[in-house]
C-alpha cells in the first residue's frame, strides 16, 4: 500500500505547489458550489492571485524558482485529480446521506467520519480498493471531494 506523504514528495516542486493554490481557491470565498470541470488551471490561478494569500502563495512558488508557467502546470495537475474525484464524491455523498437521516446532523460530516465511510465502502468496490491501495493523491482527493459535496447537500441556506 502506498503512502500519501511519499507520493507528495514525488511530485515535482510547481506540483507541491499547485496543490495549495487549488486549495485556496476551495476556500477563497467560494460560497456557491462548483465543479472543478468549471474552472482550468490559467483561471483558477488568475483568481486565486486576486486574493492576498494567493498572491502570497503564487509569489512564494516564484521564489523558489518555479516559473509561472510551471506553477499552472502544476495547478492543472490537481484540477485533474479533484475532477476524477468528482465522479465518486456525487456517488458516494448519495450513498452516505441514503444510509441515514444526516441532513441535520453536521457532527457526521467531519473528514474522519467520511474517510471511514469511503475504507468501509472498498470492501463492496474492488476499483475503490485498489485506488486506495494504489493511488494515495487519488483517494485523498475522493475523500476531500466527497466532504465538500457532503456539506453542500447538507448545507442550509440559512446558515450562510
Amino acid at each position: 500500500m502506498l503512502d500519501y506523504d511519499t507520493e507528495i514528495s514525488k511530485l515535482t516542486p510547481a506540483e507541491r505547489e499547485g496543490r495549495a493554490a487549488v486549495e485556496e481557491y476551495e476556500w477563497c470565498g467560494c460560497r456557491h458550489f462548483f465543479s472543478w470541470y468549471d474552472i482550468d488551471a490559467p483561471g483558477l490561478h488568475a483568481a486565486v492571485s486576486k486574493t492576498q494569500s494567493g498572491a502570497r502563495l503564487a509569489r512564494e512558488a516564484l521564489d523558489q524558482g518555479i516559473s509561472q508557467a510551471d506553477y499552472v502546470l502544476g495547478i492543472d495537475f490537481w484540477l485533474a485529480l479533484r475532477r476524477k474525484a468528482e465522479p465518486w464524491a456525487w456517488r458516494m455523498a448519495g450513498t452516505y446521506i441514503d444510509e441515514g437521516d444526516y441532513e441535520d446532523d453536521e457532527f457526521v460530516i467531519r473528514d474522519c467520519y467520511v474517510d471511514a465511510y469511503i475504507s468501509q465502502e472498498a470492501d463492496r468496490s474492488p476499483l475503490l480498493e485498489k485506488i486506495i491501495k494504489t493511488n494515495p493523491l487519488l483517494h485523498a482527493m475522493i475523500c476531500i471531494e466527497t466532504s465538500r459535496h457532503l456539506n453542500a447537500i447538507t448545507r442550509r441556506p440559512d446558515a450562510e
